[in-house]
């Protein structure tokens, strides 16, 4: 989830700059404070279904909570940093979903011992 924050404060200060007639080009420090500022944004209920979905939760059910709404702008956002920046997607229509940018590394193989719920590993 923090990935999804982090990736639109990144397109929002794209856009910012390319409207000012800028290049963006971010440095490890900018990137950490924009992680801190993500992580800033994430509401306790989603970090306690995170928790509870690592296996640190002693209720067995997930806390579900509705966040579509923070991200409902974001395909336009992630449509108008291309067409600023002048990217092309694979995709017929030229565009891209910002589901499908955000999530675009989510795929990445974990090792096994971040695959394992902690509290199976831990008597």
């Amino acid at each position: 989830m923090a990935r999804k924050y982090y990736r639109k404060s990144l397109l929002h200060r794209i856009l910012l700059s390319y409207d000012n007639g800028k290049k963006y080009e971010i440095d490890l420090l900018g990137a950490v404070n924009l992680m801190a500022e993500a992580w800033r944004q994430l509401r306790p209920l989603v970090i306690a279904n995170c928790f509870a979905h690592a296996g640190f939760s002693r209720a067995p059910e997930s806390i579900e909570e509705d966040i579509g709404a923070e991200f409902s702008g974001c395909d336009e956002l992630c449509n108008e940093v291309r067409k600023a920046t002048g990217c092309v997607s694979d995709t017929e229509d030229g565009e891209i979903a910002f589901e499908e940018y955000a999530l675009y590394e989510a795929d990445v193989p974990l090792p096994e011992c971040c695959r394992t719920p902690i509290s199976l590993r831990w008597p």
